[in-house]
Order: structure tokens, then C-alpha cells, then sequence
């Protein structure tokens, strides 16, 4: 027979969730205890579980690091979204103006229809 080895199942990150493996577990609520550890209400986005517990300075820095990891990654996805989406809309208004679908008259300014404006 081999030998069997048994290891230890990786702890979490306090930015895991346990229960579904998401990332992106927030801190909703926290505390710093006279202890020096500090008190955190987790909740995840994904399956809204929820998990609180006391701990120590060094697990809650690197939660920190984590996310100020993912706020820098998600504004550089809404930047790279948001670029995309400016350069589609200028490709469509490009194809409108090149098919002679946009006129002078589109930049008029909207006359209120007598149906919607009231009069006292």
C-alpha cells in the first residue's frame, strides 16, 4: 500500500466565501477591539451569506490589500468598458452619417406636443 498523506485544507481569506468559493465577500461592519484584533461582519455578494468573527490586524491588512486590489481592477474594467462602448457608439454614428441617415434638422431642439404640455 502507498503512503497516505493528509493536508491541511487551505484557510480562507477573509475576502473568501466558504460556502460558495466566491471572491468578493464584503466587510459590511467592523470594530476595533482593545485586543488589537478587530471585530468584522462579512456578507458574500453571490449567495449573501453572512459570517462574523474577531480577527487578528494582519489577516484584516491583507483583506485590506485584496480589496484595494479589486477596486483598482474594476475601474480599470469600467474604463476598458466604457472606452468600448464610446468607440461603438462612434463607429454607429460614423456608419448613420456615411449612409446620409442624420441630418441637420436631428439637432433641433423637441417641440413639446400640445398632448403633454398643460395650461392653467
Amino acid at each position: 500500500m502507498g503512503i497516505v498523506t493528509r493536508t491541511r485544507p487551505k484557510a480562507l481569506g477573509l475576502w473568501e466565501c466558504a460556502r460558495c468559493l466566491s471572491r468578493y465577500v464584503q466587510p459590511v461592519q467592523w470594530e476595533a477591539l482593545p485586543s488589537g484584533r478587530v471585530a468584522i461582519d462579512l456578507r458574500c455578494p453571490e449567495c449573501f451569506t453572512w459570517r462574523s468573527g474577531a480577527f487578528d490586524a494582519e489577516r484584516v491588512r491583507e483583506m485590506d490589500r485584496m480589496l484595494v486590489r479589486g477596486r483598482s481592477e474594476l475601474r480599470a474594467i469600467y474604463g476598458r468598458t466604457v472606452r468600448d462602448n464610446m468607440y461603438r457608439e462612434l463607429d454607429s454614428f460614423t456608419q448613420a452619417l456615411d449612409l446620409d441617415l442624420i441630418g441637420p434638422d436631428d439637432f433641433l431642439p423637441r417641440l413639446q406636443s400640445r398632448c403633454c404640455s398643460y395650461q392653467a
